[in-house]
């Protein structure tokens, strides 16, 4: 299984983060802007390798970025707080607790055999986050935040088969 779809159904097996997304969780880029629906969603995409690959062994050392977007708090299409940022690191959180520190562990498992196997994950970096505000150009851009939307991003460092 390849590593964006089993982060995708890891993430959405999460109660916690399920909760905050409600099944908006992308591969590759952000499929649906949540700016104005006061909505969450989560993109989860593949970085450059950490270290090479062992020529001996088959491991692999691929980072993964995991976007959390958010809208501001809206009431009948109005923002009544000004919180998205607050609102994308508060999942970044989750995130972290899911993915951060975890060993020998299956990821998108469906039945016995599925998945796939992440010896080790830790967290490569510390959180960045941007708004509109922050982006110069257009906001129309897919993976461009726009409106009131904030994303927080975190890249993980994994070792896989």
């Amino acid at each position: 299984m390849e590593l964006e779809t089993a982060a995708r159904k890891l993430i959405l097996a999460d109660d916690t983060l399920n909760g905050y997304v409600a099944g908006k969780v992308y591969k590759f880029t952000l499929e649906e802007h949540v700016d104005g629906t006061g909505g969450m969603a989560i993109v989860v995409r593949r970085g450059a390798g950490w270290s090479a690959s062992d020529p001996v062994k088959t491991s692999k050392y691929p980072t993964l970025y995991v976007d959390c977007w958010s809208d501001a708090t809206r009431m009948d299409g109005e923002v009544v707080i000004d919180n998205a940022i607050d609102r994308a690191l508060s999942m970044t959180n989750a995130v972290d607790k899911l993915l951060h520190g975890k060993r020998d562990v299956m990821w998108g498992q469906t039945s016995p055999g599925t998945g796939l196997r992440v010896i080790t994950c830790q967290r490569w970096n510390d959180v960045y986050f941007a708004t509109a505000k922050d982006v110069h150009g257009s906001g129309d851009l897919p993976d461009t935040p726009r409106g009131n939307t904030a994303v927080a991003t975190m890249q993980f460092a994994l070792q896989i088969p």
